[in-house]
């Protein structure tokens, strides 16, 4: 606290709070590890969501619906401030995002190395017309932003590993076990927590 004490502490908190709502931020607040009666300040910038607001997918069912439906999401990671996209196949449950690849490469390398990551996934088909200038595009995508982790307790990277299968493999998801692990021991299980999400759609 800087030889402040706690009353001290406030009131420079409060002029800060003041400050920055000025300048459009907020402070989130939490209490001190040591239970004091002063708050922790930690400046968060307010997010602003899209742009095109009637485009929005408010519906957190709706959204979700198109995390399970499609079958193509995009991973972005990020390293020495260098930005990496791959295609993966994956699987949505329950406000996560399971991913598998080689432990081998450069999307494995980036995640160990900083886990915050952003997923994309999108449905689309093209609406024709007579007139080529009329062509247009109907779609629904969503964007999350999250944390990957690298799983390595067995029953947790084969719990995903069935969710995976079952979804690109209807009905056999529950025929994998621990010998299949045990054939593929280069394979890593990826699972993403999503902390933030947005969807658009188009038409709207």
């Amino acid at each position: 606290m800087g030889g402040l004490t706690p009353d001290e502490h406030m009131e420079d908190t409060l002029l800060r709070w003041n400050r920055l709502n000025d300048r459009g931020l907020t402070i989130s607040k939490s209490s001190s590890p040591q239970k004091t009666n002063y708050i922790q300040t930690t400046v968060v910038r307010t997010m602003t969501g899209l742009r095109r607001k009637d485009k929005e997918i408010k519906d957190k069912t709706e959204i979700e619906a198109v995390l399970r439906e499609a079958t193509v999401g995009r991973l972005g990671t990020s390293r020495d401030d260098t930005p990496y996209v791959v295609p993966v196949s994956y699987v949505y449950d329950n406000g996560k995002i399971i991913i598998h690849g080689a432990k081998q490469g450069k999307k494995m390398e980036d995640i160990a190395a900083n886990p915050r990551v952003c997923f994309e996934v999108d449905t689309s088909e093209i609406i024709t017309s007579d007139d080529p200038c009329n062509y247009s595009y109907r779609y629904k995508s969503v964007i999350a932003n999250g944390t990957a982790k690298i799983l390595e307790d067995p029953h947790e990277k084969l719990a995903g590993l069935r969710l995976l299968t079952e979804k690109y493999a209807p009905g056999k998801g529950p025929e994998l076990t621990e010998e299949h692990l045990k054939k593929n021991r280069n394979l890593n299980v990826v699972e993403i927590t999503i902390h933030e999400m947005v969807g658009k759609k188009s038409p709207a």
